[in-house]
């Protein structure tokens, strides 16, 4: 609930792209979009309402159109991952090392063509980017980190507690059909990295994925293992999607026409 006691106000000086979902906050930065980068900002001083520096994270061989930037934890290790049209970046929770990077251009992706574009179902192209990311607990044990695409498929990193693996197989919202992802969620805090404590669902009702597109598609999987997701409902709404939930096994979308649907 607000309180004009807890209120801070603070500039950050560049105004973050027109992106959905362009604001995330780790365990001690806040971080967003802006053009080719993805911009940090510590939050104790913004709080304090001091001037502050933003550090821009920075990508190997310079920087490339940045989609989202995404605060991760998993386990006891927090993140930053840095969607590109080039590729998926994740780096230390401090934003100086990359600790893992997933090329488009070097592994092949349904759909893209040799430059990078994505030819849209019902017309219109996009370079090929991460869209929607969040943390996620399999009913194995294992944790992942899940990205959505412009093809319309969402891939699955997984993490062993020191590396990340990309599983082989993609998951599709719409099998055959390319639509952009235009987010997943999960019952997984990203932000904690751990289910809510206050849920009252066992484990495996927890271990659950859900993505939808800018079709308004939405659909749901049991996350069995990192390399299994098994697909349980879909739905479709009348418009395309901006942002999604997950909580005590409800899932809430945000509608672009300023609707919510649970």
């Amino acid at each position: 609930m607000y309180d004009a006691e807890r209120y801070t106000r603070a500039t950050v000086g560049e105004s973050p792209s027109l992106l959905a979902n362009n604001l995330t906050a780790g365990p001690s930065t806040l971080a967003y979009v802006h053009d080719t980068q993805a911009l940090l900002v510590p939050l104790e001083p913004l709080l304090a309402g001091a001037r502050t520096e933003k550090l821009p994270i920075l990508t190997k061989g310079g920087n490339r159109t940045a989609t989202q930037v995404k605060a991760v934890t998993l386990g006891a290790s927090s993140f930053f991952v840095v969607c590109t049209v080039e590729g998926v970046h994740f780096f230390d929770e401090h934003g100086y090392e990359r600790l893992h990077y997933h090329a488009f251009a070097e592994n092949r992706h349904a759909g893209v063509d040799a430059d990078g574009v994505v030819s849209g179902d019902g017309g219109g192209v996009a370079r090929m980017c991460g869209r929607g990311v969040c943390s996620s607990c399999s009913r194995d044990g294992r944790a992942q980190v899940l990205v959505g695409t412009t093809t319309g498929d969402v891939m699955v990193f997984e993490f062993d507690g020191e590396s990340f693996r990309k599983t082989e197989d993609d998951v599709s919202i719409e099998p055959g059909r390319r639509v952009p992802v235009a987010d997943v969620a999960t019952e997984v805090d990203s932000r904690r990295g751990a289910f809510p404590p206050d849920s009252a669902l066992s484990v495996e009702e927890q271990c659950v994925a859900v993505a939808a597109n800018d079709a308004g598609v939405i659909v749901a999987w049991d996350v069995l293992t990192s390399d299994s997701l098994k697909r349980t409902f879909a739905v479709t709404r009348p418009g395309p999607i901006t942002s999604l939930a997950v909580r005590n096994g409800v899932a809430c979308a945000a509608e672009s026409g300023g609707a919510l649907c649970f």
